[in-house]
């Protein structure tokens, strides 16, 4: 299992009301919201970067129904975080000290 399913779970299990927008065919104990019929992966979809741009639209278009916004596609949410209401929680994969990501850090914390 996942970390992020897991803590999903945790989360449902403990009353809260969690929200997963993701592909059709996720398992989750969360309110399923799918952005696609099938995972992109499994579909054969090489860029993933348009279904994620139109899942990030749909997510902070409701951002005022979320306490908080999980976003675990990198920095792809970095704009539109700034647009929230709700405080967004990223998690980023890769490598975290490469130069010419501090001048991108520092923009989204001084925003």
């Amino acid at each position: 299992m996942r970390h992020e399913q897991a803590g999903g779970r945790r989360l449902v299990r403990r009353g809260h009301q969690v929200t997963l927008f993701a592909s059709g065919d996720s398992r989750t104990w969360a309110r399923l919201e799918a952005c696609t019929l099938r995972a992109l992966r499994l579909a054969g979809v090489n860029d993933h970067m348009p279904f994620h741009l139109m899942m990030l639209g749909e997510v902070f278009a409701r951002a005022g129904e979320f306490d908080v916004i999980h976003s675990h596609v990198d920095y792809a949410a970095f704009p539109f975080c700034r647009l929230s209401p709700a405080p967004v929680v990223h998690t980023l994969h890769g490598r975290l000290d490469l130069d010419h990501q501090l001048e991108i850090f520092e923009i989204l914390v001084s925003s």
